[in-house]
């Protein structure tokens, strides 16, 4: 069910004021120059951002957190791979910009000028040079009170926290689209995925009193359907150890004229494991109302859905664990699904800026767990090794350099995705205790989500030094595309 008054949580966002947005998340126009366990655990010459934490939250009474990921050896090692005798519907066209599926009659809700009726041309102009971001942001989930957190990546200041469901309902992953928007996957008994918009031009003055009504910070939590900022809000038909884990949205290409996105209505991809345990259920939906447009049962996925991530092509990739693990593609034209056999039982995922998927092996720990390259031409999985075992989150950079969070020790490890190979197993983390995830920000740093230290570290990928820690979160469950970077590298930079 949509959350709202009668209809979607949505309005017609303001598409025309889609030039004014400075992409958060997109690089430089032009500019090529680098830079479930579901479980809850529980200084350096680094700058420490931290925010004192009022008393109040909102959903502060919730406690899921999960529980300590184990797994038994998934799959077959020689990546075979079937077709998935799946069953697809869809309702809507295979364009991503239907005028129908973001209109309503509702009078509180008017439709505002379409995309096409935007401005022809618009410079990259904005800060020190064409197409550079003044602002971006990392989505981190607390998982324990059931907000997220909208970070600043270049201040590490939290520049918003936000209830994600009605009661706490464990939220964990984020995704990031070339607009800022977030979609978190609520995972809690009732799950459901709720969409946010960073930027303010794309908040909806729903009560119509002129001014846009969101959180601030950290302290200001507003209740539940009170923030402007949010979207819309979806229930998803699963209890918690079925929830939307695997989420993605799909992007377009850069305009090398305006640098605005040449989708300008993302839809974004949820999976999540069916009713009785026998099916992996993949949802497409129109990322501006929550519509949803497509649906795939595949019957062959009987895992639950760990992570996902998407192609330039926009098909999704995602991964399951249990026993055999897998790793599925789901053809964006087609909804044809192709099933392939997990070498090891994963946990993170990723895909590099080739469209080659990876997955990082969380089972049996040191000397046994490696991170995996599932060659696309070939449809095999590549060892780039590993040590230190068992992994958890994943992301890859745009110098081909896979960045992976481990356990048991808490730690962060640096593969070369180029040439499949471990180049460093014992990058440390100052105070760390159980880090979870990982994504890249706009300016190329390393970010880790610690749910055990209730922290998140911004690190120097070329010196690894922590830059800053930002405190004040709640058990962060977080490990997915969480600031868009990933998105942006497998989309690319028109030249």
């Amino acid at each position: 069910m949509f959350y709202g008054l009668d209809i979607s949580r949505r309005a017609a966002l303001p598409s025309a004021a889609l030039p004014a947005l400075l992409l958060a998340l997109a690089p430089a126009c032009g500019d090529d120059s680098g830079r479930d366990s579901d479980s809850a655990s529980g200084g350096s010459d680094s700058a420490t951002v931290s925010m004192s934490v009022g008393a109040s939250e909102s959903n502060a009474s919730a406690s899921e957190s999960g529980a300590s990921a184990t797994g038994t050896a998934g799959g077959d090692s020689d990546s075979a791979s079937t077709t998935a005798d799946t069953s697809a519907t869809s309702t809507g066209s295979d364009s991503t910009t239907d005028d129908s599926a973001g209109s309503t009659s509702d009078p509180l809700f008017p439709d505002l000028p379409a995309p096409e009726d935007m401005p022809e041309e618009m410079g990259c102009g904005g800060g020190d040079g064409p197409g550079e971001m003044v602002e971006s942001f990392i989505w981190i989930s607390n998982t324990a009170v059931g907000t997220v957190s909208k970070i600043n990546t270049k201040t590490g200041v939290i520049e918003g926290r936000y209830n994600t469901a009605a009661v706490a309902n464990s939220p964990s992953r984020t995704t990031v689209n070339q607009f800022g928007d977030t979609l978190v996957g609520n995972r809690g008994e009732n799950a459901s995925i709720t969409v946010f918009a960073s930027d303010p031009e794309r908040c909806v003055d729903y009560n119509m009193d002129g001014v846009i009504t969101t959180s601030q910070g950290t302290d200001d939590v507003l209740p539940w359907g009170e923030d402007e900022c949010m979207l819309w809000h979806v229930d998803v038909p699963a209890v918690y150890s079925h929830g939307p884990r695997a989420v993605a949205w799909e992007g377009g290409e850069l305009d090398p004229d305006t640098c605005l996105p040449t989708v300008p209505e993302p839809r974004v991809w949820v999976a999540f494991r069916g009713g009785g345990n026998t099916t992996s259920e993949v949802w497409r939906l129109h990322g501006m109302t929550g519509e949803i447009l497509d649906q795939v049962s595949i019957p062959e996925a009987n895992g639950r859905p760990y992570g996902g991530a998407v192609n330039k092509e926009g098909d999704f990739w995602f991964s399951t664990r249990g026993s055999p693990a897998k790793l599925i593609h789901v053809d964006a034209e087609t909804l044809e699904a192709t099933v392939h056999n997990a070498p090891q039982t994963s946990y993170g995922m990723a895909i590099d800026q080739y469209g080659n998927p990876w997955v990082a092996a969380y089972q049996s720990g040191a000397n046994a767990d490696q991170v995996f390259r599932f060659d696309i031409e070939t449809e095999e999985f590549v060892s780039a090794g590993g040590l230190g075992g068992y992994h958890r989150g994943m992301t890859v950079d745009e110098l081909d350099r896979a960045w992976v969070v481990g356990n048991q020790p808490c730690r962060l490890a640096l593969f070369d995705a180029k040439n499949d190979i471990l180049i460093n197993d014992t990058i440390t983390l100052p105070g760390c205790s159980n880090p979870v995830g990982t994504s890249i920000d706009v300016d190329g740093y390393v970010w880790v989500v610690d749910q055990g230290a209730s922290l998140a570290y911004k690190i120097d990928p070329d010196t690894y030094a922590v830059e800053l820690t930002v405190e004040n979160l709640y058990n962060p469950y977080t490990y997915s595309d969480m600031t868009g970077g990933l998105l942006t590298l497998v989309l690319g930079v028109p030249e």
